[in-house]
């Protein structure tokens, strides 16, 4: 192995272990999670995600665009566009076909969509203050 190959391992595993510390903590409506990540240059990339309107359209859209839907609009649920709780969001997702629940983790930079049929039985990882709304509904 070459020192290069050892550095992008040892910064991988590194990033890994922030991921890990991140995860364990909490926080609420406004969340955010931070993350370390190596780039295939072996040059440490890095970034977090938040939860505000902006971020969440994004991956309502990223979502649509993925699944091949018309369009992603979020469409207000209990009066908000989105909910947020300790690394998770949920929103109602007009597809164009269909009005859906998308359920999203937060995965150092980026909200990452989660099978509710995966992540919704309990116990549940998804925060009790946003379970009924992401796994309670469409």
């Amino acid at each position: 192995m070459n020192t290069n190959t050892v550095r992008v391992i040892s910064a991988s595993l590194l990033a890994a272990a922030a991921v890990l510390l991140a995860a364990c903590g909490s926080s609420d409506s406004a969340s955010t999670v931070a993350s370390a990540t190596t780039s295939t240059l072996g040059k440490p990339i890095g970034g977090m995600t938040t939860c505000d309107q902006a971020t969440i359209e994004k991956a309502a859209a990223d979502f649509s665009e993925f699944n091949k839907y018309a369009k992603s609009t979020l469409v207000p649920e209990d009066g908000q566009l989105f909910h947020c709780a300790d690394g998770w969001a949920t929103a109602a997702v007009d597809t164009g076909t269909t009005t859906m629940t998308v359920i999203w983790q937060a995965e150092g930079q980026f909200w990452i969509p989660k099978d509710a049929a995966k992540v919704c039985p309990e116990p549940s990882p998804v925060p009790k203050a946003i379970y009924d709304l992401a796994c309670k509904t469409n």
